[in-house]
């Protein structure tokens, strides 16, 4: 790794879907860290990259937080559908190098319309500054949306527009299992509610659909 490159870990919540998972964790480059929160053993596939893996009922929210406070340096959370294309990670670590590293980069998803803040590499100090990578008061979504307003709203948003990846979210890949029926529209009217109690209607960028 480039000596003027930040440290990265890529941080995956993951629950029972170790074939997605190994698909997500072969897509990234061999120097990048990994670390990852599941929910129980089975849901880690083989595989011979060296994980940081931790287990726990926590929520996807509960997940991430947990992942960036036990890491150091930048991290860029992942869902275990996502698979980077080569040379998007080192796209984003070289942007956030080149605006001082107290920054969230956005990336450009390949196979959806997405906002440009749907999957992101943040800067460590920006998650100190904010005391948490995701605000806790959510369960699932809009977490997005909420990172990408307060970067932005500091001046701190980039947008790496080389770094490509592929979200094989159901609507576009057909690859339903159980954790797309596993209470979401529960957890998307409390985190509405959440949201329109912080910062009401959602911006406007370029694109509009949650990555989630």
């Amino acid at each position: 790794m480039d000596a003027e490159t930040p440290p990265v870990t890529v941080i995956i919540p993951t629950k029972g879907r170790p074939g997605k998972l190994l698909r997500c964790i072969r897509s990234i480059p061999g120097h990048i860290n990994i670390a990852v929160h599941a929910t129980c053993p089975n849901a880690i596939p083989d595989t011979e990259r060296n994980l940081d893996v931790s287990f726990g009922p926590e929520t996807i929210v509960e997940s991430f937080n947990l992942l960036a406070n036990r890491v150091s340096g930048d991290v860029l959370p992942a869902c275990d559908d996502v698979e980077f294309m080569p040379g998007c990670i080192e796209g984003m670590t070289a942007t956030l190098a080149s605006v001082g590293g107290n920054a969230v980069i956005g990336s450009y998803v390949a196979n959806r319309k997405h906002n440009e803040d749907a999957f992101v590499l943040v800067g460590r100090p920006m998650i100190e500054e904010r005391g948490y990578l995701f605000y806790p008061e959510f369960l699932h979504f809009f977490v997005d949306f909420e990172l990408g307003r307060y970067a932005r709203s500091k001046g701190k948003f980039f947008y790496s527009e080389e770094s490509h990846l592929v979200h094989h979210h159901p609507i576009s890949s057909g690859e339903f299992d159980n954790t797309h029926t596993q209470g979401r529209m529960d957890k998307w009217r409390h985190d509405k509610e959440v949201w329109d109690r912080l910062r009401g209607t959602p911006p406007a960028p370029r694109n509009t659909t949650s990555r989630t």
